[in-house]
């Protein structure tokens, strides 16, 4: 008789919790993924099945393993199916309010003794067991993972005040059955590794802003030198500056001058400390919150958002150019974070089938893009166009968002041959996880946007000009070969998972 396991639940479907789901049912576990929306919970199984897709044939996952482990995964938009489960994994954003309200809804639905688990790389895992009730409170313990989790390995294990032994021995288990290598550390601020992370960041950057190496230099020292994966440049990159800054912050906050941050640019040439902590930045060459000298500039444009795209290819605006306003972002991790995502899930599928693709333009700063607006330069509000080309900003419901305007030569020559629009407007839709699509007469030229929560919605400004296809509409569901037929195929697409 197998042996029982136990059914795993998961709060939040982004890039984090999404992938803590997997490993679990990667492990054999039952798991029930829940999320705002159908939209968003559709979105996380697509990217997981890409996941898997990738890492199949450099030997990360078996090929059966794909389709058993994405069976095992229930999403759901309610939190009933909860009551179930044996042991539940908190992944919201890192807001404790918005954990908070998590708590106090799951405490009443779930088992007495299931487990609750929080993700949380900086909220204090006592503080976070305030919100259930006492009855949970030796239940609740903290797991943080690593990014990606399908691929980090360690698993920082956090028991609360008042969490029990048994619970503890659970989560370690559970975490080495499903092939990671757990650690218990104290309820501290910043936990083990981001104590130790924070050191090291903070001298690196400290190194450049003396002038004593380049953050590409650090980079390759760091892993020629120290046998590193990865320098810490290139981790923030990966794990986005902002959240080094907001960890290295309530460090300094916790123990006091050995973690006090980086001098901000203002006061960098000052030679004295910088009285205002809060106001800190750390200062990194290639990403600046808001890079504003021509040295930080040219470092955030080398900035390399997919393997064939760069933050300068977006870079470039007529409106900045002719006026004088400046096209760099105010938040440049969230402009990073936004525009890999639009590189990686629909530019390099789009390069990869039809050749190489222009882009006409792309990111606009908040000052281009309201100036655009103002003088009737085919520009929507600043509002209607963040998450869209304005990558460093979220929309009205906290989502990220970014946008290009691109041409395909391969198709332009065919458009202007005769083809239809609408061919181009078809394969993408039944091939790539787009938000939107909006096309133009000129060379067939449109935007493509990616977006956390898909729109899924096609208009076009070519004749017969008006909305194609949005959810709801008949033509929505389904393929649509005939519509592209001579066209390429990607080697796995979304016709192909239906």
């Amino acid at each position: 008789m197998p042996e029982a396991r136990e059914k795993i639940g998961v709060v939040g479907a982004g890039l984090m919790g999404a992938e803590i789901a997997l490993v679990f049912a990667l492990a054999g576990h039952e798991v029930v993924l829940s999320d705002r929306s159908d939209e968003l919970l559709n979105a996380a199984l697509d990217r997981l099945g890409r996941v898997l897709d990738r890492g199949i044939p450099r030997g990360f996952y078996k090929p059966e393993e794909k389709s058993l482990a994405l069976a095992r995964i229930a999403p759901t938009v309610a939190l009933d199916p909860f009551a179930e489960c044996d042991f539940v994994t908190e992944a919201v954003f890192e807001d404790e309010s918005v954990k908070a309200e998590t708590y106090r809804r799951l405490d009443p639905i779930c088992q007495p003794r299931c487990i609750f688990a929080s993700n949380t790389s900086t909220i204090p895992i006592s503080t976070l067991a305030s919100y259930v009730g006492e009855v949970r409170r030796p239940y609740f313990i903290g797991t943080h993972y690593f990014s990606p989790a399908s691929r980090m390995k360690l698993v920082e294990i956090i028991p609360a005040f008042d969490t029990a032994p048994e619970t503890v021995e659970t989560a370690l288990r559970l975490c080495r059955a499903a092939d990671k290598t757990p650690i218990e550390v104290k309820d501290v601020a910043g936990f083990a590794v981001n104590r130790m992370f924070l050191v090291f960041l903070m001298e690196a950057v400290r190194l450049v802003e003396d002038g004593v190496a380049t953050p590409e230099d650090i980079d390759t020292a760091c892993k020629l030198g120290l046998g590193h994966p990865m320098g810490p440049f290139e981790l923030m990159d990966a794990v986005s500056s902002k959240l080094a800054l907001q960890t290295a912050e309530i460090l300094y906050e916790a123990y006091g001058e050995r973690f006090r941050p980086p001098r901000p640019p203002e006061t960098a040439g000052a030679r004295r400390p910088c009285r205002r902590p809060r106001q800190a930045r750390l200062a990194r060459q290639a990403v600046l919150r808001a890079p504003r000298s021509v040295r930080t500039a040219e470092a955030f444009g080398r900035v390399r958002l997919s393997p064939s795209f760069f933050m300068r290819d977006f870079l470039h605006s007529e409106i900045g150019d002719v006026h004088g306003i400046s096209n760099l972002p105010d938040d440049a991790d969230l402009a990073i974070a936004a525009g890999k995502l639009l590189c990686e899930e629909l530019l390099e599928p789009l390069q990869a089938r039809f050749g190489r693709i222009a882009v006409r333009s792309a990111y606009r700063s908040p000052a281009v893009n309201r100036y655009g607006n103002l003088h009737y330069h085919n520009c929507g509000s600043n509002e209607r166009n963040a998450a869209r080309h304005i990558w460093d900003r979220r929309d009205a419901y906290g989502f990220i968002g970014a946008m290009a305007c691109i041409v395909v030569p391969w198709f332009a020559d065919r458009y202007a041959a005769g083809a239809p629009w609408q061919a181009m407007a078809w394969w993408i839709h039944d091939h790539l996880p787009y938000s939107e699509l909006q096309f133009f007469p000129k060379l067939a030229a449109f935007n493509i946007g990616w977006h956390e929560r898909p729109k899924r919605r096609i208009y076009s400004f070519i004749a017969p000009r008006g909305l194609l296809t949005k959810p709801g509409m008949a033509n929505h569901d389904g393929a649509h070969a005939d519509h592209y037929s001579g066209f390429p195929g990607l080697v796995t697409d979304r016709t192909s998972k239906e």
